[in-house]
């Protein structure tokens, strides 16, 4: 029985922002990283991760395929995934950020809808600190940075 920590929801209607990156500035990453961890108010994780911390990782949850040098992070309830490149003979680090939120998080109150009408669903459903992990690049250290976001029915 797989058990999942972190990006789990128990509502029917929720909504998720997923995004791998590769950290190559270690010092400008770090002292972001430093400032984000203040600002989490939010559902889900934003972790970094090592190559060899991702070899040990089950793989339904950071999927890796060494041959075409990849690494995958997908949504339990839809089929949206975001990969990223890793070179499995060196040690990288990497940004792993899987957030999520639930129907009664919204103030707008139209998640229901959204579900069913994804022209509707916008950014602006997401918390400032939430909608900055949707832009992270250079200034934050990362050389990539691939992330996306929408929203689906869970129950």
């Amino acid at each position: 029985m797989k058990t999942r920590h972190g990006f789990v929801s128990n509502s029917s209607s929720s909504s998720f922002i997923i995004g791998l990156g590769k950290v190559t500035d270690l010092e400008l990453f770090s002292s972001w990283f430093e400032n984000q961890k203040g600002k989490q108010k939010h559902c889900g994780s934003v972790r970094v991760v090592g190559t060899s911390d991702i070899r040990e990782i089950p793989e339904w949850e950071i999927k890796r395929d060494w041959t075409k040098q990849t690494i995958s992070l997908g949504c339990d309830y839809t089929s949206n995934e975001v990969s990223i490149s890793i070179d499995p003979s060196k040690e990288e680090k990497f940004l792993v950020v899987e957030i999520h939120n639930n129907e009664g998080d919204y103030e707008q109150g139209y998640l229901t809808e959204c579900v069913y009408e994804h022209t509707l669903f916008t950014s602006d459903y997401f918390s400032e600190d939430q909608q900055e992990l949707l832009y992270l690049g250079k200034d934050q250290g990362l050389s990539e940075y691939n992330v996306t976001f929408g929203c689906g029915r869970n129950g």
